[in-house]
Protein backbone atom coordinates (compact mmCIF):
# COMPACT_ATOMS: atom_id res chain seq x y z
CA UNK A 1 0.00 0.00 0.00
CA UNK A 2 1.38 3.48 -0.87
CA UNK A 3 2.51 5.46 2.18
CA UNK A 4 0.05 8.29 1.48
CA UNK A 5 -2.88 5.89 1.25
CA UNK A 6 -1.74 4.10 4.40
CA UNK A 7 -1.63 7.36 6.37
CA UNK A 8 -5.07 8.34 5.08
CA UNK A 9 -6.59 5.04 6.15
CA UNK A 10 -4.88 5.25 9.55
CA UNK A 11 -6.40 8.71 10.09
CA UNK A 12 -9.84 7.52 8.97
CA UNK A 13 -9.61 4.50 11.28
CA UNK A 14 -8.73 6.78 14.21
CA UNK A 15 -11.64 9.06 13.31
CA UNK A 16 -13.92 6.02 13.25
CA UNK A 17 -12.66 5.02 16.70
CA UNK A 18 -13.29 8.53 18.02
CA UNK A 19 -16.84 8.51 16.65
CA UNK A 20 -17.59 5.10 18.18
CA UNK A 21 -16.33 6.32 21.55
CA UNK A 22 -18.59 9.38 21.18
CA UNK A 23 -21.48 7.00 20.54
CA UNK A 24 -20.64 5.15 23.77
CA UNK A 25 -20.57 8.46 25.69
CA UNK A 26 -23.98 9.59 24.41
CA UNK A 27 -25.43 6.12 24.99
CA UNK A 28 -24.16 6.25 28.59
CA UNK A 29 -25.74 9.68 29.06
CA UNK A 30 -29.13 8.53 27.81
CA UNK A 31 -28.84 5.26 29.67
CA UNK A 32 -28.44 7.02 33.00
CA UNK A 33 -31.13 9.58 32.12
CA UNK A 34 -33.58 6.75 31.45
CA UNK A 35 -32.66 4.64 34.49
CA UNK A 36 -35.50 4.99 36.99
CA UNK A 37 -33.61 3.02 39.65
CA UNK A 38 -30.89 5.70 39.56
CA UNK A 39 -33.49 8.42 40.05
CA UNK A 40 -35.13 6.55 42.93
CA UNK A 41 -31.80 6.28 44.71
CA UNK A 42 -30.91 9.93 44.15
CA UNK A 43 -34.30 11.25 45.25
CA UNK A 44 -34.02 9.32 48.51
CA UNK A 45 -30.68 10.98 49.36
CA UNK A 46 -30.70 13.82 51.84
CA UNK A 47 -29.28 17.17 50.76
CA UNK A 48 -27.16 19.54 52.89
CA UNK A 49 -30.33 20.49 54.77
CA UNK A 50 -31.18 16.87 55.56
CA UNK A 51 -34.14 16.76 53.15
CA UNK A 52 -34.84 14.24 50.42
CA UNK A 53 -36.62 15.11 47.16
CA UNK A 54 -40.06 14.28 48.55
CA UNK A 55 -39.57 16.71 51.41
CA UNK A 56 -38.08 19.44 49.21
CA UNK A 57 -40.99 19.27 46.75
CA UNK A 58 -43.59 18.80 49.53
CA UNK A 59 -45.27 15.94 47.68
CA UNK A 60 -46.48 12.52 48.62
CA UNK A 61 -44.50 9.77 46.89
CA UNK A 62 -47.31 8.66 44.54
CA UNK A 63 -47.90 12.23 43.41
CA UNK A 64 -44.18 12.87 43.19
CA UNK A 65 -43.59 9.93 40.86
CA UNK A 66 -46.59 10.78 38.71
CA UNK A 67 -45.04 14.19 38.08
CA UNK A 68 -41.50 12.81 37.66
CA UNK A 69 -42.59 10.11 35.20
CA UNK A 70 -44.39 12.77 33.17
CA UNK A 71 -41.21 14.87 33.18
CA UNK A 72 -39.09 11.96 31.89
CA UNK A 73 -41.69 11.15 29.23
CA UNK A 74 -41.48 14.77 28.08
CA UNK A 75 -37.68 14.80 27.98
CA UNK A 76 -37.55 11.65 25.85
CA UNK A 77 -40.24 12.88 23.48
CA UNK A 78 -42.89 10.44 24.63
CA UNK A 79 -45.15 13.33 25.63
CA UNK A 80 -45.66 16.75 24.08
CA UNK A 81 -46.88 18.49 27.21
CA UNK A 82 -44.97 19.27 30.40
CA UNK A 83 -47.24 21.44 32.53
CA UNK A 84 -49.34 19.58 35.04
CA UNK A 85 -51.05 20.17 38.34
CA UNK A 86 -50.23 18.31 41.51
CA UNK A 87 -50.97 18.37 45.19
CA UNK A 88 -48.09 20.35 46.69
CA UNK A 89 -48.08 20.92 50.42
CA UNK A 90 -51.69 19.80 50.60
CA UNK A 91 -53.01 22.13 47.90
CA UNK A 92 -53.45 21.67 44.16
CA UNK A 93 -51.17 23.91 42.09
CA UNK A 94 -49.28 24.14 38.80
CA UNK A 95 -45.96 22.31 39.13
CA UNK A 96 -43.84 24.42 36.78
CA UNK A 97 -43.37 28.13 36.26
CA UNK A 98 -43.44 29.56 32.74
CA UNK A 99 -39.65 29.93 32.82
CA UNK A 100 -39.22 26.26 33.77
CA UNK A 101 -41.49 25.17 30.92
CA UNK A 102 -39.48 27.21 28.40
CA UNK A 103 -36.20 25.85 29.74
CA UNK A 104 -37.39 22.26 29.63
CA UNK A 105 -38.46 22.77 26.01
CA UNK A 106 -34.81 23.64 25.34
CA UNK A 107 -33.67 20.57 27.28
CA UNK A 108 -36.00 18.36 25.24
CA UNK A 109 -34.45 19.76 22.03
CA UNK A 110 -31.00 19.04 23.47
CA UNK A 111 -32.00 15.44 24.23
CA UNK A 112 -33.32 15.01 20.70
CA UNK A 113 -30.07 16.44 19.38
CA UNK A 114 -28.07 14.03 21.56
CA UNK A 115 -30.08 11.11 20.15
CA UNK A 116 -29.46 12.25 16.58
CA UNK A 117 -25.75 12.80 17.30
CA UNK A 118 -25.49 9.35 18.90
CA UNK A 119 -26.84 7.52 15.86
CA UNK A 120 -24.94 9.77 13.45
CA UNK A 121 -21.69 9.00 15.28
CA UNK A 122 -22.42 5.27 15.16
CA UNK A 123 -23.40 5.31 11.49
CA UNK A 124 -20.47 7.43 10.34
CA UNK A 125 -18.05 5.47 12.53
CA UNK A 126 -19.17 2.15 11.05
CA UNK A 127 -19.04 3.59 7.54
CA UNK A 128 -15.43 4.70 8.05
CA UNK A 129 -14.52 1.30 9.48
CA UNK A 130 -15.97 -0.44 6.44
CA UNK A 131 -14.24 1.99 4.11
CA UNK A 132 -10.88 1.35 5.76
CA UNK A 133 -11.53 -2.39 5.78
CA UNK A 134 -12.22 -2.58 2.06
CA UNK A 135 -9.55 -0.09 0.99
CA UNK A 136 -6.72 -1.48 3.08
CA UNK A 137 -4.93 -4.38 1.49
CA UNK A 138 -4.19 -7.81 2.92
CA UNK A 139 -2.46 -8.25 6.25
CA UNK A 140 -2.60 -4.60 7.25
CA UNK A 141 -6.40 -4.47 7.27
CA UNK A 142 -7.12 -5.59 10.82
CA UNK A 143 -4.01 -3.93 12.25
CA UNK A 144 -5.07 -0.55 10.85
CA UNK A 145 -8.61 -0.93 12.23
CA UNK A 146 -7.47 -2.04 15.69
CA UNK A 147 -4.83 0.65 15.99
CA UNK A 148 -7.32 3.22 14.72
CA UNK A 149 -9.86 2.35 17.40
CA UNK A 150 -7.18 2.50 20.11
CA UNK A 151 -5.95 5.85 18.80
CA UNK A 152 -9.53 7.12 18.79
CA UNK A 153 -9.84 6.07 22.43
CA UNK A 154 -6.57 7.81 23.25
CA UNK A 155 -7.69 11.06 21.60
CA UNK A 156 -11.04 10.97 23.36
CA UNK A 157 -9.33 10.12 26.65
CA UNK A 158 -7.18 13.25 26.47
CA UNK A 159 -10.30 15.36 25.85
CA UNK A 160 -12.31 13.60 28.58
CA UNK A 161 -9.43 13.89 31.05
CA UNK A 162 -9.33 17.65 30.63
CA UNK A 163 -13.10 18.01 31.00
CA UNK A 164 -13.23 15.59 33.92
CA UNK A 165 -10.44 17.38 35.77
CA UNK A 166 -12.29 20.67 35.35
CA UNK A 167 -15.55 19.13 36.60
CA UNK A 168 -13.86 17.61 39.67
CA UNK A 169 -12.07 20.85 40.52
CA UNK A 170 -15.05 23.16 40.01
CA UNK A 171 -18.33 21.40 39.28
CA UNK A 172 -20.36 24.60 39.55
CA UNK A 173 -18.11 26.26 36.98
CA UNK A 174 -18.33 23.20 34.74
CA UNK A 175 -22.12 23.15 35.09
CA UNK A 176 -22.36 26.84 34.21
CA UNK A 177 -20.06 26.51 31.19
CA UNK A 178 -22.04 23.51 29.95
CA UNK A 179 -25.26 25.53 29.97
CA UNK A 180 -23.66 28.53 28.30
CA UNK A 181 -22.36 26.32 25.50
CA UNK A 182 -25.52 24.30 24.85
CA UNK A 183 -28.22 26.89 25.55
CA UNK A 184 -28.61 30.19 23.73
CA UNK A 185 -30.48 31.91 26.58
CA UNK A 186 -30.41 32.24 30.36
CA UNK A 187 -33.66 30.37 31.03
CA UNK A 188 -31.63 27.71 32.84
CA UNK A 189 -30.98 30.20 35.67
CA UNK A 190 -33.91 29.38 37.95
CA UNK A 191 -35.10 30.49 41.35
CA UNK A 192 -34.41 28.39 44.44
CA UNK A 193 -38.20 28.12 44.85
CA UNK A 194 -38.74 26.58 41.39
CA UNK A 195 -39.77 22.94 41.30
CA UNK A 196 -36.84 21.82 39.15
CA UNK A 197 -34.28 23.26 41.56
CA UNK A 198 -35.95 21.50 44.48
CA UNK A 199 -36.28 18.28 42.48
CA UNK A 200 -32.69 18.05 41.22
CA UNK A 201 -30.15 20.11 43.20
CA UNK A 202 -26.46 20.26 42.28
CA UNK A 203 -25.81 17.03 44.20
CA UNK A 204 -28.03 15.17 41.74
CA UNK A 205 -26.07 16.40 38.71
CA UNK A 206 -22.75 15.58 40.37
CA UNK A 207 -23.90 12.00 40.90
CA UNK A 208 -25.39 11.86 37.40
CA UNK A 209 -22.09 12.86 35.77
CA UNK A 210 -20.18 10.44 38.03
CA UNK A 211 -22.46 7.50 37.09
CA UNK A 212 -22.32 8.38 33.40
CA UNK A 213 -18.53 8.68 33.56
CA UNK A 214 -18.22 5.31 35.28
CA UNK A 215 -20.36 3.51 32.70
CA UNK A 216 -18.61 5.25 29.84
CA UNK A 217 -15.12 4.65 31.23
CA UNK A 218 -15.66 0.95 31.93
CA UNK A 219 -17.26 0.34 28.53
CA UNK A 220 -14.43 2.05 26.66
CA UNK A 221 -11.79 0.36 28.81
CA UNK A 222 -13.22 -3.11 28.22
CA UNK A 223 -13.75 -2.55 24.50
CA UNK A 224 -10.23 -1.14 24.13
CA UNK A 225 -8.74 -4.09 26.01
CA UNK A 226 -10.63 -6.57 23.83
CA UNK A 227 -9.50 -4.82 20.64
CA UNK A 228 -5.89 -4.76 21.87
CA UNK A 229 -5.96 -8.47 22.77
CA UNK A 230 -7.58 -9.34 19.45
CA UNK A 231 -4.90 -7.37 17.64
CA UNK A 232 -2.16 -9.36 19.40
CA UNK A 233 -3.98 -12.65 18.82
CA UNK A 234 -4.52 -11.80 15.18
CA UNK A 235 -0.82 -11.14 14.58
CA UNK A 236 0.14 -14.40 16.26
CA UNK A 237 -2.34 -16.31 14.10
CA UNK A 238 -0.85 -15.06 10.87
CA UNK A 239 -2.28 -11.58 10.39
CA UNK A 240 -4.29 -12.59 7.34
CA UNK A 241 -8.03 -13.18 7.15
CA UNK A 242 -7.85 -16.45 5.22
CA UNK A 243 -4.95 -17.78 7.30
CA UNK A 244 -6.91 -16.92 10.45
CA UNK A 245 -9.99 -18.69 9.09
CA UNK A 246 -8.05 -21.86 8.27
CA UNK A 247 -6.20 -21.95 11.61
CA UNK A 248 -9.43 -21.57 13.59
CA UNK A 249 -11.11 -24.47 11.78
CA UNK A 250 -12.92 -22.72 8.95
CA UNK A 251 -13.35 -24.27 5.52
Amino acid sequence: MPAKEGKRNAVLAAAAGFLLVLFILLAALQGVAGNKAFFEKQFALADENGQDAYQRTRMEQDEFWRVTDALLDYLFGRSGTLQTQAVIGGASADVYSEREILHMADVQKLMKGATAAKWLALGLGLFLLLYVFFFTKGRLRVAVLCRGYLRGIAAFFVLALGIGTFALADFEGFFTLFHRIFFSNDLWILSADDFLIRLVPQMFFENFVARMGLIFGLTVLISGLLVWLFHIFWKKRGGDMFTFWRKTGGR
